[in-house]
C-alpha cells in the first residue's frame, strides 16, 4: 500500500468516526433537549442517514445541534454548509 492510498484510507476512517460521533450527539441532543415522539425521532434519523455520510460530515460537524436539526428537517443543509471556512485534512 502506497502512502497516498494509506492517507486516503486514514481520512476515510477519520470521517466515519466523525459521522458516528455526530450521530451519537444528535441522538443525545434529541433525547435530552426535546420532547419528540419516537416516530418523529426515527424520521429525523432516516433523513440524517439519507443526507449525511463520511464524505460530507466535515461541513456539518461543528454546527450547533439546534441549527443542524432545523436545517435537516427543513431540507436546508446547503444553507448551513458554508457558515464558516473549514480546513480539511487534505489541506493540513
Amino acid at each position: 500500500m502506497n502512502e497516498s492510498t494509506s492517507s486516503k484510507l486514514a481520512n476515510t476512517k477519520h470521517y466515519k468516526r466523525l459521522l458516528a460521533n455526530h450521530q451519537s450527539v444528535l441522538i443525545n441532543h434529541i433525547n435530552h433537549n426535546t420532547d419528540m415522539k419516537p416516530k418523529l425521532i426515527q424520521a429525523i434519523l432516516k433523513m440524517y442517514a439519507m443526507r449525511l455520510d463520511a464524505k460530507n460530515i466535515k461541513y456539518y460537524y461543528a454546527r450547533s445541534m439546534k441549527l443542524f436539526i432545523s436545517a435537516l428537517v427543513l431540507d436546508k443543509l446547503d444553507i448551513i454548509k458554508d457558515y464558516e471556512s473549514y480546513k480539511t485534512l487534505e489541506d493540513a
